[in-house]
């Protein structure tokens, strides 16, 4: 019973987005004033057909998409150039907005269906695995690191650690080569440019993935010594004595030094003629004992080690399974038209962006992307969105309506796209283009877009079997 319900639901909403398609062709056409001689639910051949006015409504046997056939079309009817009536002879304007119509209708079947899904509640539109990413950070999504029962598995964009530096802070907060780094100060990590903002203030606890269960590591770590002599006046006692530059200071006067600050402090504070230095160099302790100057001071310029830029850690961008066990609906209540407005305009972007790598693909290695799907993938999915309910029907229709849209308007021939290039065309030169050229271009373009259709739910078919 599921699967029937599921057929009878691809074939609806299937059908709707067609039909909503070409009732803005046959709309802008009855505007125009522009023949229509047949506005045709599926595909010829016909099942049933009714004339009313000089319109025939008909209902054809292959339920897939419709049409309107309009005068003007078909240039071997003597009427097409004749006829005031005739699409060849409307206004350019007349002609574009019927060139568009279709797309147009479209995309407000998408925004009623989106703005219907984020007043009632739909879950977020979640197209790329940035999208998957940015809904996690809203909390919106219940997970778990790792393969479980009860929910799906996705592989989300990690860090893991490529290589520990010993005796390096990293090595010393327990870092290990192979860890994945899931969250820090508990925010989760996804890529190097959020470990990078996240670390950039202080850490004081990391989160990590080692050998399938989540080891907590303590951020914080024992000051490091950071004083180091920069600079040795020539000619002052600390020349003489033999400071260097690169040597770094651990004591002065006894106490321990760990910024160039505690050197002056300590210097300023001393009544001692001798200053005490302790220092490291290439490995050894070395003790210095340092008569003051003139002024107080022993010849030297202190500065600070930055070690966090020495922190020792190489990381590099990974995935790991993750348990989706519920993703949260989004509800926007009044300002539901505004973010459907939003989220056409940035999935019309994405669109957009799919369909110049399925050309590219085809072009350069006659493969298509796996994302790509046919009526067979389609139908797939209606099955899948059907079983969750209303709510994700309504936001499947809207991606669906929006996606034939983006793809009608690329200026392909036989699309809508096509024709408005043409339409377009006279625009700017002032002159039709040759009608018989056009005619055959678009033929043209219909049979390559059936070659695409075919090979698509060819590839539909086949990952059933696999």
């Amino acid at each position: 019973m599921n699967i029937l319900i599921s057929i009878l639901a691809f074939l609806i909403i299937f059908s709707l987005i067609i039909f909503i398609h070409e009732l803005g062709h046959f709309l802008a056409a009855k505007r125009a004033g522009i023949k229509v001689e047949e506005f045709g639910f599926g595909m010829p051949p016909r099942m049933w057909g009714k004339k009313r006015g000089d319109t025939i409504y008909s209902v054809n046997w292959i339920p897939f998409g419709g049409f309107v056939r309009m005068l003007g079309e078909d240039l071997s009817d003597p009427q097409a150039k004749k006829s005031k009536r005739s699409y060849l002879n409307k206004p350019l304007r007349s002609r574009i907005l019927v060139a568009i119509a279709g797309v147009l209708m479209n995309l407000l079947l998408a925004f009623f269906c989106l703005t219907l899904g984020f007043w009632i509640g739909i879950e977020p539109l979640i197209v790329t695995s940035e999208d998957f990413v940015d809904v996690v950070r809203d909390g919106g999504i219940v997970m778990e690191v790792g393969e479980h029962d009860g929910g799906y598995v996705v592989a989300l964009p990690r860090v893991a650690v490529f290589d520990v530096e010993r005796w390096s802070q990293a090595d010393e907060i327990g870092f290990e080569e192979g860890d994945i780094v899931l969250k820090i100060n508990d925010e989760e990590v996804f890529t190097i440019s959020d470990y990078d903002e996240l670390t950039a203030y202080g850490v004081d606890q990391y989160e990590v993935w080692r050998d399938g269960e989540a080891v907590f590591l303590d951020g914080e770590i024992e000051e490091e010594q950071a004083a180091v002599v920069s600079y040795v006046l020539e000619g002052t006692p600390a020349e003489e004595i033999g400071l260097q530059v690169g040597d770094l200071i651990l004591e002065l006067q006894g106490e321990e030094i760990y910024y160039a600050t505690d050197v002056f402090e300590v210097t300023a504070s001393s009544d001692e003629s001798v200053l005490e230095y302790v220092v490291e160099r290439d490995g050894d302790v070395l003790a210095f004992d340092i008569e003051r100057g003139e002024e107080g001071y022993v010849g030297i310029y202190v500065g600070n080690v930055d070690y966090e830029e020495n922190f020792g850690l190489a990381l590099y961008d990974t995935s790991l399974n993750t348990t989706v066990y519920e993703i949260t609906p989004v509800r926007y209540g009044l300002s539901a038209p505004v973010e459907s407005v939003r989220e056409l305009w940035r999935l019309g972007g994405l669109t957009i962006g799919m369909i110049k790598d399925l050309f590219g693909d085809l072009l350069s290695s006659g493969e298509i992307p796996d994302g790509v799907a046919g009526p067979v993938g389609i139908a797939q999915m209606t099955h899948v969105f059907v079983q969750e309910g209303f709510a994700s029907v309504i936001r499947f229709v809207a991606l669906l309506s929006l996606s034939l849209a983006v793809f009608n308007i690329i200026p392909f021939p036989a699309l809508d796209g096509g024709r408005l290039a043409f339409l377009l065309f006279e625009a700017v030169t002032g002159r039709k283009p040759n009608q018989r050229f056009e005619t055959a271009l678009h033929g043209l373009g219909f049979m390559l877009l059936m070659l695409l259709l075919l090979a698509v739910t060819f590839q539909d078919i086949a990952r059933l079997f696999s």
